[in-house]
């Protein structure tokens, strides 16, 4: 789990990213009366997450990628002369965080067989435990044939003037991790 600290700023609560922790609030009792020590004894947590964990008046604090904003609030203090009444919530966001992917390209320049040739990929930079699937990706350049390259019937046929074929993964399957800019998840490959 990770402590957030909202008075002290650490970790900056406005700058969270998933990192596989829980994003625990530390919540502090600033109007008591001189000499009277009186804690937060629960708080409680409300939002969606953009895998589509929802958490409402949970004690158990959110980890997952925010879809908009997560709320935290008091609602319980050690003494009952004391009221969370009237305090406002907390609200935060936990940011995506940023992959990459790699290519296998070991088998480049591919030798036409008619069959579909496409590098495998990998989806770099995860949790440790988690998963991440590539869910869309786009073909790019003109077989010898000047028919465009597409997902639907792959690359199969040499390409046009013996330059490269464009893979570019355009979508991963899991809510808390995003993709770096296109550019970035591209590669080129041949088929002789």
């Amino acid at each position: 789990d990770e402590l957030v600290d909202a008075n002290t700023k650490r970790p900056d609560p406005d700058a969270l990213e998933y990192n596989g922790k829980n994003k625990n609030y530390r919540a502090v009792v600033t109007n008591a009366v001189s000499g009277e020590k009186v804690n937060v004894e629960e708080i409680v947590y409300n939002g969606s997450a953009k895998n589509g964990t929802a958490y409402k008046d949970s004690t158990t604090a959110p980890k997952e990628a925010s879809e908009g904003n997560y709320s935290v609030k008091a609602t319980k203090l050690s003494d009952e002369n004391y009221t969370v009444e009237g305090t406002a919530a907390h609200n935060f966001s936990v940011a995506q965080r940023e992959v990459s992917i790699t290519y296998d390209l070991s088998k480049s320049p591919y030798t036409y067989d008619a069959s579909s040739h496409i590098p495998t990929w990998e989806v770099v930079g995860l949790v440790e435990g988690d998963t991440c699937e590539v869910s869309d990706y786009t073909l790019s350049g003109k077989d010898v044939f000047d028919a465009d390259y597409a997902k639907a019937t792959g690359a199969v046929n040499v390409k046009k003037d013996g330059s490269a074929v464009t893979v570019t993964v355009t979508a991963i399957g899991n809510g808390n991790y995003k993709l770096p800019a296109s550019a970035d998840c591209k590669a080129e490959y041949k088929i002789v």
